[in-house]
């Protein structure tokens, strides 16, 4: 039998990273895949990085995720959780999907900080 961490650590993520990509190219292509599951974009700049987290990425991203909102519930901040909702800004060319993000007592037009993990040094430098 084969545990879990075992089949964690055999999986890798998959990763795609164009450059010279326009905003435009990046918008059409978040339209055309609408919400795929499990694929994220993220642009930074001209550079579009095509990404499928693996399973270890998301049970880390999960475990960050309850360490913070136990924590914001034990010293009583209030927390309000967008999850991995894109956020884009075509005046700054950037288009990112944090692996989790907050606003800190208040909703906010974009979140007061997100949660990314990387286990690896490929991609976009977020």
């Amino acid at each position: 039998m084969v545990q879990v961490t075992e089949y964690l650590h055999n999986v890798e993520e998959q990763r795609v990273v164009l450059p010279n990509v326009t905003w435009r190219q990046y918008e059409n292509l978040l339209a055309t895949l609408g919400d795929y599951p499990g694929l994220r974009l993220i642009y930074l700049e001209g550079t579009l990085e095509i990404f499928m987290p693996s399973a270890e990425h998301k049970m880390l991203k999960k475990l960050i995720a309850r360490l913070v909102e136990r924590y914001a519930e034990e010293i009583d901040i209030s927390l309000h959780g967008y999850g991995s909702t894109t956020f884009r800004r075509e005046a700054k060319a950037r288009g990112l999907e944090p692996d989790e993000c907050y606003c800190v007592d208040t909703l906010k037009e974009l979140p007061d900080f997100a949660i990314e993990v990387n286990l690896t040094s490929k991609g976009v430098d977020k």
